[in-house]
C-alpha cells in the first residue's frame, strides 16, 4: 500500500477577476511554493455540496488518522484519558469534514 501526502490538507476556493468560482483545490498545508494540489473539486451548478466535497477531502488525513487512533486507544480499557484526547481529536477531524461548528 502506498502512502498518502501526509496532512493536514487545506483547501481554497478558485477566484479569478470576478470573484470566486465555486470551485476548490486541495492543497498540503505545509506545502512548498509552488504549491501543487492533491485535489481539484469541480461540480458546476451545486456551490455547497462541491465546497461539502471539499471539506471532506480536505479533512481525509486528520480523519484517518483521528480513527486509526481511537481504535487503538479503544483496544486499551486503562487508557482513560488517551481515550478522551482521540476522541477530541476525531472531533476535530468531523468538524473539519463537516464544516460544523457545534
Amino acid at each position: 500500500m502506498s502512502k498518502h501526502t501526509p496532512g493536514p490538507w487545506e483547501l481554497e476556493e478558485w477566484e479569478f477577476d470576478y470573484g470566486p468560482t465555486g470551485d476548490f483545490s486541495i492543497y498540503q498545508s505545509r506545502s512548498k511554493t509552488p504549491r501543487m494540489p492533491i485535489a481539484c473539486v469541480q461540480l458546476p451548478f451545486n456551490g455547497k455540496r462541491t465546497e461539502a466535497n471539499a471539506r471532506l477531502i480536505a479533512a481525509a488525513p486528520e480523519l484517518l488518522e483521528a480513527a486509526i487512533e481511537l481504535k487503538d486507544v479503544c483496544n486499551r480499557p486503562s487508557a482513560a484519558r488517551t481515550r478522551a484526547e482521540a476522541w477530541r481529536k476525531l472531533d476535530a477531524a468531523i468538524t473539519k469534514a463537516t464544516g460544523d461548528t457545534e
